[in-house]
């Protein structure tokens, strides 16, 4: 059996330099990565995070100018 890396909500928040309350109230609102509850405690999977980060990420528009005038 494999098993999964997990984050805690103090490993994500220190991860994205953030608040462990922040990331509450995202989650609250439905933001942020997928998240497994187990009783109280909160834990999101490293594929969960990373796929999160992947499909947030975006260029700066000043990167972008120089691609397109490349």
């Amino acid at each position: 059996m494999i098993k999964e890396a997990h984050l805690t909500e103090k490993d994500l928040a220190r991860r994205w330099n953030l608040s462990v309350r922040t990331l509450q109230k995202r989650r609250w609102n439905n933001e942020g990565p997928s998240y497994i509850k187990i009783y109280d405690r909160i834990r999101y999977t490293l594929k969960a995070v990373e796929d999160f980060e992947k499909n947030n990420s975006h260029l700066s528009s000043a990167l972008v100018k120089e691609v397109t005038n490349v």
